[in-house]
């Protein structure tokens, strides 16, 4: 195949990683977006769109629950207010892992449970969001070539 013109992948840089052996806390990203349990479906999903982001944590003080694109697109498909608050909407009975817990750990956690956004830390202490997006490039960038 040509793929004259095509763009590099950036690297991620973790090369040469051991997915049994990485701590899943060193695929945590920026900070995690967090929203009102008051703010409306459409104000949710307003602020998923300007920071390009596929899921907000809901919740006053404390996070209690997760609100993602899926979401949104069943709650459009349902025909539900634009103005229902939120946690409403918020997936509550979220999976928790600790940081130390190790990127093979967590990816097979994913794939038994079905989710695709698991929380670092614990209720109460964030560390932050790893998604299933976030282990894909992990293990891209280590497959062999």
């Amino acid at each position: 195949m040509d793929f004259e013109g095509v763009p590099e992948v950036p690297e991620c840089g973790m090369s040469n990683f051991e997915p049994d052996q990485l701590a899943i806390a060193s695929l945590v990203g920026a900070e995690v977006v967090q929203v009102p349990s008051t703010a409306s479906l459409q104000d949710v999903a307003a602020r998923m769109n300007e920071d390009g982001i596929s899921a907000v944590g809901v919740g006053d003080e404390t996070l209690v629950g997760v609100i993602t694109e899926r979401d949104i697109v069943r709650a459009v498909a349902i025909g539900s207010d634009p103005l229902t608050p939120a946690i409403e909407l918020a997936e509550t009975n979220l999976f928790w892992t600790d940081p130390e817990s190790t990127v093979a750990e967590v990816a097979e956690e994913m794939m038994t449970r079905w989710i695709r956004h698991v929380f670092v830390g614990q209720p109460g202490n964030l560390v932050g969001i790893v998604s299933m997006r976030d282990l894909l490039v992990a293990y891209v960038d280590i497959a062999p070539v």
